[in-house]
């Protein structure tokens, strides 16, 4: 997904974010796994942000 951003970019990205850095692929799957095996969860969107947002 950031793969047009140049590298200045990125690492402003990783600077505002809270945990000082960006999401790997895998990480972004166990949240999707986490999301399909959850049965009393429903309606709900997970941000996956690293905290940027709250």
């Amino acid at each position: 997904m950031n793969g047009d951003l140049s590298p200045e970019d990125v690492a402003a990205l990783r600077e505002e974010t809270p945990l000082g850095r960006t999401g790997t692929p895998r990480e972004a799957g166990e949240a999707i796994a986490y999301l399909l095996e959850a049965e009393f969860l429903t309606g709900q969107v997970l941000g996956l942000n690293g905290g940027m947002v709250v």
